[in-house]
C-alpha cells in the first residue's frame, strides 16, 4: 500500500511537469552534477561507504535499528550535504546568469542551472531521506529505546534557495 501512493505521488509530480512542457526541460546534466556530487563525495567525506550503506538499509528495513544515533547522524549529513549543494548550484547559476546580462541567450541555461539544483535538492531530501530519517526515529520510539535519540534540525535552505531564484528573476525583469 505504501508503495502504491508513493507511485501515484511520483505520478501527479510527473503529471503537474508536463502539462507546462516535456519532461525533458527538467534534465539538466550540471544541475544533476551538482547536486549528486556533493551529495555522494560531501558525504563519503564526513562517513565511510559502510556507515552510509548501513544507515540507509536499516532505515528501509523493517526492524528498529541497533545504532539509531548514528544512523540519524549519517542521515543528518546526507540531508545537509545535499542542500548544501543545492544552494551552491543556485548561487553558480545565478552568477552565470547575472555574468551574462548582455547576452540573453546565456541567461536561460543558467537560469536552468539556479533553479534546478534548488528542485532536485528539495526533492532528495524531503521524499527520500527526510521519511527515511523519520523512519528510524518513529521505529526507535516505538521500541523504546533507552538512549536519546536527537532528530536533525529542520533548515529552511529550500526556502531560501526559492527566494533566492525568485530575487533574481525580479532583478533580471528590472533590468530588461
Amino acid at each position: 500500500m505504501k508503495l502504491l501512493f508513493a507511485m501515484i505521488g511520483t505520478a501527479l509530480i510527473l503529471a503537474a511537469m508536463l502539462l507546462g512542457s516535456n519532461l525533458w526541460t527538467f534534465f539538466n546534466m550540471p544541475s544533476i552534477l551538482i547536486v549528486t556530487g556533493g551529495l555522494v563525495c560531501f558525504s563519503l567525506a564526513h562517513h565511510d561507504y559502510s556507515s552510509i550503506k548501513e544507515a540507509i538499509g536499516n532505515a528501509l528495513g523493517d526492524q528498529p535499528s541497533p545504532n539509531a544515533q548514528k544512523d540519524i547522524s549519517v542521515l543528518a549529513t546526507l540531508r545537509k550535504t545535499t542542500y548544501g549543494s543545492g544552494v551552491a548550484g543556485t548561487l553558480i547559476g545565478l552568477i552565470q546568469m547575472l555574468q551574462n546580462l548582455d547576452d540573453p541567450s546565456n541567461i536561460g541555461p543558467a537560469m536552468a542551472v539556479a533553479l534546478l539544483t534548488a528542485l532536485y535538492s528539495v526533492l532528495i531530501v524531503e521524499f527520500i531521506i527526510d521519511p527515511m530519517t523519520n523512519r528510524i526515529l518513529s521505529r526507535a520510539s516505538i521500541h523504546g529505546q533507552s538512549t536519546p535519540i536527537i532528530p536533525p534540525a529542520q533548515s529552511g535552505h529550500a526556502v531560501g534557495m526559492v527566494v533566492s531564484a525568485v530575487l533574481c528573476l525580479f532583478v533580471l525583469l528590472m533590468v530588461f
